[in-house]
C-alpha cells in the first residue's frame, strides 16, 4: 500500500510542479489540523486520549510504512529522524528517560521537543483559545507511530501513549509513553499461539 501511495504521491507532485504554492498549502493544512483539534475538544475534552491511540494505529501504521526510520539504531535516532526528514520540524531534541515500573515491567519512556515546527501557526491558535495540550499533534503521531513500531520489533503487542504540551508558539513538548498491551489484545494473541501450536 505504501507504494501505491508513493506513486500517487510522486505523479501530483508532477502534476503540480510549479503550480503549488507552498506557504498557502502549509496554511490551508494548519488551519485543517487546527479545526479537527477544536473540533475534538469541544466534543470529548480539550486532553483526550482515546483518539489518540487510534490515530497512533491507525495513521501511523502508514506513516511508518513511507519511512525507514525504524531501521535505526537507536529509537530516540528513530523518532529524530522521522520528525527530521518528514520536513515536519528543524529541530528536535529526543532523550530517552528512566523507565518506568508498570505491572512488574520496565517500561520505556522517550521526551522529545520539538521548535520550529510547520505545524507552529496551530499553537498559537490553540493557546489563544486555551488549550496546552495538542492531543491530535501531527508531530505526536509521527513520534508516537514510529517509538510502537520500533518497539514491536520486540514485542509485536507492544503500545504508546503520547502525551504532547504546548509550552509556547514555538515548542511543543512530547512524552511517549510505553504501556502495556491491553488485557483483551494480550488474550487474542495467546488464544492464536495455542490455537497454532
Amino acid at each position: 500500500m505504501a507504494h501505491v501511495l508513493d506513486a500517487r504521491a510522486m505523479a501530483l507532485n508532477e502534476e503540480l510542479k510549479g503550480e503549488l504554492e507552498i506557504p498557502r498549502l502549509l496554511a490551508t493544512i494548519n488551519a485543517v489540523i487546527a479545526g479537527y483539534q477544536i473540533s475534538v475538544g469541544k466534543t470529548l475534552g480539550k486532553s483526550f486520549t482515546g483518539l489518540t491511540q487510534h490515530l497512533v494505529n491507525e495513521v501511523g501504521d502508514l506513516i511508518v510504512e513511507t519511512t525507514n526510520v525504524v531501521d535505526s539504531d537507536s529509537l530516540a535516532e528513530a523518532i529524530e529522524r522521522a520528525l527530521r526528514e518528514s520536513g515536519v520540524a528543524r529541530q528536535v531534541e529526543v532523550a530517552e528517560e528512566e523507565p518506568r515500573r508498570l505491572g512488574g515491567r520496565l517500561m520505556r519512556r522517550i521526551r522529545v521537543v520539538v521548535r520550529d515546527s510547520i505545524f507552529r501557526p496551530v499553537y498559537t491558535l490553540l493557546l489563544r483559545k486555551g488549550y496546552s495540550e495538542f492531543p491530535l499533534s501531527p508531530e505526536a503521531v509521527v513520534a508516537a507511530s514510529v517509538a510502537r513500531s520500533y518497539m514491536q520489533r520486540r514485542r509485536s503487542n507492544a503500545r504508546v501513549n503520547v502525551h504532547a504540551k504546548i509550552v509556547d508558539e514555538n515548542t511543543l513538548e512530547l512524552q511517549v509513553v510505553e504501556v502495556g498491551a491491553l488485557p483483551d489484545i494480550e488474550a487474542k494473541h495467546a488464544s492464536k499461539a495455542l490455537a497454532t501450536a
